[in-house]
């Protein structure tokens, strides 16, 4: 017996296939040949429990699809082409189709070919039931999708591509609809204002902006609403409450049927670059001001060195007008004997050689013939695109080299005056020592003859008061004159020391306890109003002088310090150690040397008084003076190689200080 379509020899006679036969061949041979030809795969498969799932016929196009010869596929069962993947996913959809609960199915699934490749199938299935209503068998429709799910799939790639690239974009997207609520906003965006992408989401765009920004922006959409494009600046409000201006390219959105249907928009934060550019702004603004105020002239040149612009304090410092262009170029202005230094300085900053901190002075002339010296420095800012040309910087230096002129002249007159002071001074010093080394001389001679005269009248009274009676009224006469020829011979004793030359040899010893010597010597003298004290140096000290002078020379200035004190007051004499670093301090070798400080509280000395205060015979007591005893410490001293100065001020006392050499 001849098989129908789909049907295989050696069949039971009882089983589905077998009945499936009788079946086809009462439906006709007609609806067979329709069934086998069909360009859509087509299968009949058992739906009756025992045989459920098996295929019971399959046209042309359904072997075709999936690579199988229709006598393998009659072998084999729905569970044996699917997709070990979509196994339980088909078995729970198509639950309630087996059981008879609905008549039709529809699935998605992937089958697999012959040859392992995988197919994606839509199938559309009806369950045929029969006569009694069970489940016999059913009819499905396989249609190949896999290039719709190919396509769907490299769609849902770009899609993903397309939002991370939104996502990431580094300007913000933002959509509306038409009732201006946000429909899509990308992360940046939402970043940009302090928001999220969820919290933006249908909020009102206006809900992001200021009042002012609200009627800026309701003008705007009416632009869009009207079909135009335009790119614009806006201030939008950050989630914080500050400002965030953006660069805005927005274009409307319609719909289908032309209408408007919202807007689409790219937004760039230039915030900081706003900023930044109010800043230049007034940078630019305070460098104008800064240029147009400044007393040095700004001066512009081209590269060929041709003149194009001066600051205003060129007409200012020069009386040429404004943007006065001098017709035999800038060099026709500068002095004839600074041309050539002009020139090869603006052809040197030209080349790049001379930078900005290189200055050099030239003349200019003003409209009045006069000429101005310039401090000029110049720098090359040609490929500066601003600027394109070298910038020249002149200051006017006329009064400050006029000043140093001056001082230099100044100068000149002090050293001048002071050497011829320093001269005249020598020359005093030198007349002084003449006249203290011929009175010296004189003295010593006076001296030496007055105290012979003086030893003789004092054997001849000695013998005249032996003569007197005890009682003698005579006798306190002969007291007075044994006083007076006393008085005289330590004043002959002055003169010998003050006129004769350092006879006596340099020792080393310590003064502190020779001064203490001295003034124990001293105290009888001093009366009961006047202290006396005696610092010690803090450490050992020697001096190299003789004693004989050393005693002499803190007699008088002890003796000189009692006698300016009125009244009540101290005498204070101090040692310490002094170190002479230069030569050139008051004409002293370098060296260390010992300071005997004579400090009183006395009346003080005037001025006058204190610089002839060491002339010789110059005293202010008048009758009992001699005018000496500075006179003779002064010498005292500068003879052993030290140095003495008073210091005074009336009312304030005096203090003289002894450098006395040390070994």
């Amino acid at each position: 017996m001849p098989t129908t379509p789909g049907t295989r020899r050696g069949d039971p006679p009882d089983s589905a296939r077998s009945q499936f036969d009788v079946t086809a061949h009462v439906t006709g041979p007609a609806i067979m040949r329709a069934f086998d030809t069909s360009a859509v795969a087509m299968a009949v498969i058992s739906a009756q429990r025992e045989h459920l799932g098996e295929y019971l016929a399959v046209n042309r196009a359904f072997a075709e699809l999936h690579g199988y010869r229709r006598g393998e596929i009659l072998t084999m069962t729905v569970r044996d082409i699917t997709h070990p993947d979509d196994l339980a996913a088909t078995e729970a959809s198509a639950g309630p189709f087996r059981r008879g609960e609905i008549d039709s199915l529809e699935l998605v699934k992937r089958n697999v070919r012959a040859d392992g490749t995988v197919l994606w199938v839509y199938t559309y299935s009806n369950l045929i039931r029969s006569h009694a209503g069970t489940p016999e068998f059913v009819i499905s429709h396989i249609f190949d999708i896999d290039k719709q799910i190919a396509a769907e799939h490299a769609l849902r790639v770009s899609e993903a591509k397309y939002r991370q690239i939104v996502d990431l974009a580094d300007e913000g997207i933002w959509m509306i609809d038409g009732d201006a609520l946000t429909t899509f906003v990308n992360r940046r965006m939402a970043e940009m204002l302090g928001w999220t992408v969820e919290q933006m989401i249908g909020r009102p765009i206006f809900g992001f902006m200021d009042d002012e920004g609200r009627a800026i922006a309701e003008a705007n959409l009416e632009r869009r609403r009207s079909g135009l494009s335009e790119q614009h600046e806006f201030k939008f409000q950050h989630h914080a409450g500050h400002a965030v201006w953006t660069r805005i390219s927005t274009s409307p959105i319609e719909a289908t049927d032309g209408t408007y249907s919202g807007a689409i928009a790219l937004v760039s934060d230039i915030t900081e670059q706003r900023r930044l550019h109010v800043e230049l702004s007034e940078s630019e603004a305070r460098f104008r001001a800064l240029v147009e105020h400044s007393s040095d002239i700004i001066t512009v040149l081209d590269p060929d060195l041709a003149w194009r612009s001066s600051s205003p304090a060129g007409a200012r410092l020069l009386g040429y007008s404004l943007g006065y262009d001098p017709p035999g170029g800038i060099l026709s202005l500068v002095h004839p004997d600074d041309v050539e230094l002009a020139a090869t300085t603006l052809q040197e900053v030209a080349d790049g050689v001379r930078g900005p901190d290189e200055p050099v002075v030239f003349r200019v002339r003003r409209t009045d013939g006069a000429y101005l010296h310039f401090e000029t420095t110049g720098q090359n800012l040609i490929d500066e695109p601003t600027i394109g040309g070298i910038v020249l910087n002149s200051r006017d230096v006329t009064e400050r080299l006029e000043a140093h002129a001056k001082l230099r002249r100044q100068e000149l007159e002090l050293e001048r005056l002071t050497a011829q002071a320093a001269q005249e001074r020598l020359e005093l010093e030198l007349e002084r020592a003449r006249r203290l080394e011929s009175l010296g001389t004189l003295a010593g001679g006076v001296a030496h003859d007055f105290n012979n005269l003086l030893g003789v009248a004092k054997i001849y009274l000695s013998s005249l008061s032996e003569a007197l009676a005890p009682d003698s009224a005579q006798r306190s006469d002969a007291e007075q004159v044994r006083y007076a020829i006393d008085r005289a011979a330590a004043l002959t004793r002055q003169l010998l020391l003050f006129g004769r030359d350092d006879d006596a040899p340099p020792e080393t010893f310590d003064p502190d306890p020779f001064i203490e010597q001295v003034l124990t010597f001293l105290a009888p003298t001093m009366g009961g109003h006047i202290d006396v004290a005696h610092r010690r140096a803090d450490v050992p000290t020697r001096v190299c002088i003789s004693r004989v002078r050393l005693e002499q020379v803190l007699v008088n200035t002890v003796l000189n310090a009692r006698d300016a004190i009125e009244g009540t007051g101290t005498v204070t004499i101090t040692t310490d150690t002094f170190v002479v670093e230069d030569h050139t301090d008051g004409g002293l070798d370098a060296g260390e040397y010992v300071a005997i400080t004579i400090a009183d509280t006395g009346t003080g000395m005037s001025a006058d008084v204190l610089a002839a205060a060491v002339e010789p015979f110059f005293t202010t007591k008048r009758d009992e003076g001699t005018g000496l005893g500075l006179a003779v410490v002064h010498g005292i001293v500068s003879k052993a190689g030290g140095r003495m100065s008073i210091r005074s001020e009336p009312g304030t006392g005096t203090t003289v200080t002894l450098l006395i050499p040390t070994p």
